[in-house]
């Protein structure tokens, strides 16, 4: 997503910038971000993402977010793709962003949209259900966390409500009831509630 998406609409502001790319997994992102020159380090709490990482000779280590080896107001940039979920305490980590970005810093995170219509046309088979998450967010309950644990100032948010596995997915659903004996009142079902949920998403 953020090869495609991320990267090139702000690479002006990161080039040059230090950054922190926080639970960085397997490395995709510091990847293209050496790729594209920025000053880059990833940290990951997985041995076996962090060996990976090393092996292609990328700037990863294996370091908790709240070690005292990372130092206060050090970074330009705090990067958290599909993190914030994971964590018990998100209130704690966006205090500890703000303790380690410099002044005018930015901070960037990304995380499952749960009020999407990708969740309320899927339901239980929407992708951003996962035992591993502990938390949910919403626009409305993202934005609040950081209000009530930070100075942060909000300088965009934005959400996508479907995207091409949902409707794939829908597709697949229509053509198993094809072959049902119902087929008609089950595809009429299915129509009428994706229009009801599209509707209300206006």
């Amino acid at each position: 997503k953020f090869r495609i998406y991320f990267l090139p609409g702000i690479e002006f502001f990161f080039k040059g910038k230090k950054t922190l790319d926080v639970g960085c997994g397997q490395g995709a992102f510091i990847s293209v971000a050496c790729e594209l020159g920025w000053d880059v380090l990833g940290i990951e709490i997985s041995d076996e993402a962090v060996e990976l990482c090393k092996k292609f000779k990328l700037p990863v280590e294996k370091r908790d977010f709240f070690s005292t080896e990372l130092k206060s107001e050090n970074f330009d940039v705090i990067t958290m793709h599909e993190v914030i979920e994971h964590v018990c305490e998100p209130g704690r980590f966006v205090q500890r962003a703000e303790e380690l970005l410099r002044k005018g810093g930015l901070l960037y995170i990304s995380t499952p949209n749960f009020n999407s219509l990708d969740r309320r046309l899927l339901g239980s088979l929407w992708r951003g259900i996962s035992n591993d998450h502990l938390l949910y967010f919403t626009p409305i309950t993202l934005s609040r966390l950081l209000r009530a644990n930070s100075n942060f100032k909000l300088e965009h948010l934005e959400t996508r409500s479907v995207s091409g596995v949902a409707l794939k997915s829908l597709l697949f659903l229509k053509s198993e009831a094809k072959s049902n004996s119902n087929a008609g009142e089950v595809q009429l079902c299915c129509d009428q509630e994706l229009r009801e949920t599209l509707e209300r998403s206006l």
